[in-house]
């Protein structure tokens, strides 16, 4: 039945921890929670918040409040499952520094002069546990968008076709009337000048955040896949 899940052994091992495999959970907390708590300190969180988001993710694996699935529900094994892990956990410390964010803004507004100050501190705050895929999803997307603009027409086209469509360099070579080297040089111009944006925007927008390129692609692969044509 589940020949096809490409990551099978990692999808049976998530089934025993979601049955209630106690040996499989402890497997789980041993293996996972040091390299997890890791990964999101080297994306920018400091080690407090890293252990706080680790412990909710392992304190939501199973079962979650209000008779939702726990979080390791979510994963298909469609990838590796410390790279659903860690894009999860990626998720639960990026909706609380959002949050704080929010926070902070509300907090300068109320500070500030003026007849209509405070008034921002009737603004809802979303539910962490809800605005968490949206904000993560809306980053990324809005991330790839802004690295799109960085492109040549050509560069941009030849990367879509390439990289969405599977598309092969003679099959290119023939479209656009040249070479397969001037293919792949343009794939791979159009490509790190891409990436460039990427990095850049993130910079920008969100700059306490050390997501590499390995980083980004990673979140992308579970929280926003089609983005990047990894479904």
């Amino acid at each position: 039945m589940y020949e096809s899940v490409p990551f099978l052994e990692d999808f049976q091992f998530v089934q025993r921890c979601l049955e209630g495999d106690e040996g499989a959970v402890r497997t789980l907390l041993r293996e996972y929670r040091g390299p997890t708590c890791g990964g999101l300190i080297a994306r920018g969180a400091s080690p407090s918040e890293a252990d706080d988001a680790v412990g909710q993710l392992w304190a939501e694996a199973i079962h979650r409040s209000g008779d939702r699935p726990g979080r390791l529900a979510g994963y298909n094994g469609e990838c590796q499952l410390s790279t659903y892990l860690n894009t999860v956990v990626f998720n639960i410390w990026f909706t609380e520094y959002r949050k704080r964010k929010r926070h902070a803004t509300i907090h300068a507004s109320e500070a500030a002069p003026g007849p209509e100050s405070g008034a921002a501190g009737s603004a809802p705050v979303g539910d962490p546990a809800e605005v968490a895929d949206p904000e993560l999803f809306a980053l990324l997307t809005a991330a790839l968008d802004q690295g799109a603009r960085r492109c040549s027409p050509e560069q941009f086209v030849v990367v879509q076709l390439s990289r969405f469509d599977g598309l092969l360099g003679a099959e290119l070579g023939t479209m656009f009337g040249r070479s397969e080297s001037w293919v792949s040089r343009t794939r791979a111009e159009g490509e790190a000048a891409w990436r460039a944006g990427v990095e850049a925007y993130l910079q920008e927008r969100e700059p306490l955040l050390k997501l590499r390129w390995a980083d980004f692609v990673e979140l992308c692969s579970v929280a926003a896949p089609n983005c990047l044509g990894l479904e």
